[in-house]
């Protein structure tokens, strides 16, 4: 056992000597990172925009696509600027008798204090805070408001590109043309034979989405479907069977099958607009159910290790807890 000791200990050595052993060391955590930030980093600056075309024959749930959509970019947007305070803005000048940071909202200056929530973060995700970040006037009013509290030397803030941007039909497409005559006038643009003008230039046309007269609605309590034009209604119904009929759903054109994301953001858009719906034919209030579903408690992350009346736990607290785990693998 001994002599089995000694001949490993000898091989460690050696190989320890060597370029190639610390430098597969240090790569390997690089390796690591980079694998979680490139791809962020590449749909950040790298992914190039899509231009899609929305053809909304039902007259009614186009609106709410674009609606969502522009949403979907106030949320990126409130995001990047709640990053951008959190690096750029100098801390809050008072604090709680317990030690937890003021409590503010940039996007909503009115609200009631929450502890333990920074001055640059607003309410988790959700409509509500995207909602009244837009009422109260955006971007704009967010860097009127953190202004003050700017450190010396900051950059602008950059806002974050649209990753999808609609382009109108214009005299290249009958937009009241049946869906399979639109798809087929469509085809050579989303092949990309043809070339769209957006944004004053030629641009490949990445999606298209084509909304029917009439689309089919699923009512999963139910083993029937409901035809659907601007409301709902519980009496009208048909066989299951008629839920695949081409001419009865929306169909959604795209040649590039890796990214799904534009689809499910549609679809997403489409289905909250139907469920808005049914909560109206159904007697519900749409507002109460969002405002019940954004309620929520506020926690305070505190470490019973730090000195009395600051006790508010810190990124640099997470960092210190797994540097000596960094320091094993370095090992």
């Amino acid at each position: 056992m001994r002599c089995a000791f000694l001949v490993a200990w000898r091989e460690y050595a050696e190989n320890a000597k060597t370029k190639g052993f610390w430098i597969g060391i240090l790569l390997l955590p690089v390796i690591i990172f980079m694998s979680i930030q490139a791809p962020l980093w590449l749909e950040r600056k790298a992914t190039p925009v899509r231009y899609f075309v929305l053809v909304d024959q039902s007259g009614s749930y186009g609106p709410a696509v674009e609606s969502a959509l522009e949403r979907s970019h106030q949320q990126r947007v409130l995001d990047a600027l709640n990053e951008y305070a959190r690096k750029n803005s100098n801390p809050p000048p008072s604090r709680s008798p317990a030690g937890a940071p003021r409590t503010e909202r940039l996007n909503d200056p009115n609200a009631q204090p929450k502890p333990g929530v920074p001055l640059h973060q607003s309410d988790p995700a959700g409509s509500h805070s995207v909602e009244d970040f837009i009422a109260k006037g955006g971007k704009a009013f967010f860097l009127e408001q953190l202004k003050p509290r700017l450190k010396p030397g900051t950059p602008a803030f950059t806002e974050p590109r649209r990753p999808f941007q609609s382009v109108k039909v214009s005299a290249w497409i009958n937009a009241e043309a049946d869906l399979a005559s639109l798809a087929d006038d469509l085809r050579p643009y989303l092949r990309g034979e043809k070339k769209i003008e957006a944004a004053g230039q030629q641009v490949e046309l990445s999606a298209a989405v084509l909304i029917p007269p009439e689309i089919e609605i699923v009512r999963p309590q139910t083993d029937h479907t409901t035809r659907n034009t601007n409301a709902p209604s519980p009496d009208i119904q048909q066989p299951a069977s008629s839920i695949q009929q081409p001419a009865s759903t929306i169909q959604f054109w795209s040649a590039n099958a890796s990214d799904p994301k534009l689809r499910e953001e549609i679809e997403r858009a489409v289905n909250t607009e139907i469920r808005r719906r049914e909560y109206l034919a159904r007697g519900l209030d749409r507002a109460a159910i969002r405002q019940v579903e954004n309620t929520y408690a506020a926690f305070a992350n505190l470490n019973p290790k730090k000195e009395k009346g600051r006790e508010a736990a810190s990124p640099s607290d997470t960092i210190k807890q797994w540097a000596p785990s960094g320091f094993v693998y370095l090992l």
